[in-house]
This record gives structure tokens, sequence and C-alpha cells, in this order.
């Protein structure tokens, strides 16, 4: 078997990561969804919740950008930017550029979901 380069190594783990989160929460909550988008929306939401713990967990990882930028397309499509503000907010503070306009984006929701500005 061929050694993995340490960026595939962090996504395979990732994708663990994310099938066990996964697992779990479906045998758990047994979802009693009424549709298959449902399903599949849940299932986003919790993959964003998994990427989440993940760069908490290795904030120096290789593939952090693509990790963050993969949180913040979730958050923004599955209307959780709330929940991923706090790490957007991270995010633009830190010297990190690739997953900025996408934190830029999540910031900008957040304020008009506050009514803090006009659409």
């Amino acid at each position: 078997m061929t050694k993995l380069k340490s960026t595939h190594r962090g996504l395979f783990a990732l994708s663990m990561g994310f099938i066990c989160v996964m697992t779990f929460s479906l045998s758990a909550n047994s979802i009693q969804a009424e549709t298959l988008e449902d399903v599949l929306d849940a299932q986003n939401i919790a993959k964003m919740n998994a990427v989440i713990s993940y760069i908490e967990q290795n904030p120096e990882a290789e593939d952090i950008d693509q990790a963050y930028s993969v949180v913040f397309q979730l958050a923004d499509l599955y209307d959780q930017t709330e929940q991923a503000l706090p790490l957007a907010e991270k995010y633009l503070e830190s010297e990190r550029k690739p997953a900025e306009a996408r934190a830029i984006c999540i910031q900008i929701k957040s304020l008009a979901n506050e009514e803090k500005i006009e659409d």
C-alpha cells in the first residue's frame, strides 16, 4: 500500500470522522425526515459540524484552509451563518487568505439576518 501524502491523510481522517459522526447521528436520532432533501440537508449540516470539530482539533493541518472553505460554503448553503460566524471572524483575524471571501460572506449574511444592514 502506498503512503498517503499528509494532505490526503488529513482529508481521509476528516472523511472517516464524518462517517463516524453521520453513523452515530443517524442511528441516535432516527431522523424523521419528510423528504430525501431533509435527510441530505441534515447530513450536510452534520458534515459541517464534523469539519468544525476537525478545525478545532487540527488548527495547523495542511488542509486547514480547505476545511474552512467547506464550513463556510455549507454554512452559506444551509443557513447556518450564526453557527459559522465565530469561525469566520477567527479566520479573518488570522493571516490566512484562501477562504477569506467565504468568511466575509458569512459575516455579511449574519449581519443581514440580524437586520443590522439592509439587503
